[in-house]
């Protein structure tokens, strides 16, 4: 995406629709999931995001571990209480919850999949 010149400033909401707007002035880190990257807000939970790359999801509450992902490139947030009570001693900073995740920067994760 390109930017805007930093003489023209921030554009105001009447000029942009708000969409827009939010796109150009909020700051944003990539989610890398195998061949597709999305653009998400920082220190947000990215069940949405998560979702719509494909990574499967159930009780969206860190209860079930269907969201598991594996963490390949970590700038995420510490781990949430419930997360870690999900994994309890097993517990490990490459394996985490997608339902519980917070990015701080650009992250890449892979999904894992579940065996029925």
């Amino acid at each position: 995406m390109a930017s805007l010149p930093a003489s023209m400033g921030t554009p105001s909401p009447s000029f942009l629709s708000r969409a827009v707007y939010a796109a150009v002035s909020q700051p944003t880190v990539k989610l890398l999931c195998e061949d597709e990257e999305l653009r998400v807000a920082p220190l947000k939970k990215i069940i949405k995001d998560a979702e719509w790359l494909g990574v499967p999801f159930n009780c969206k509450n860190a209860e079930c571990g269907h969201c598991r992902v594996t963490v390949k490139r970590d700038r995420l947030v510490q781990a949430s209480e419930k997360e870690k009570k999900y994994f309890g001693k097993d517990f490990r900073k490459d394996v985490r919850l997608a339902c519980q995740m917070k990015l701080w920067g650009d992250t890449e994760i892979e999904r894992i999949s579940l065996s029925t």
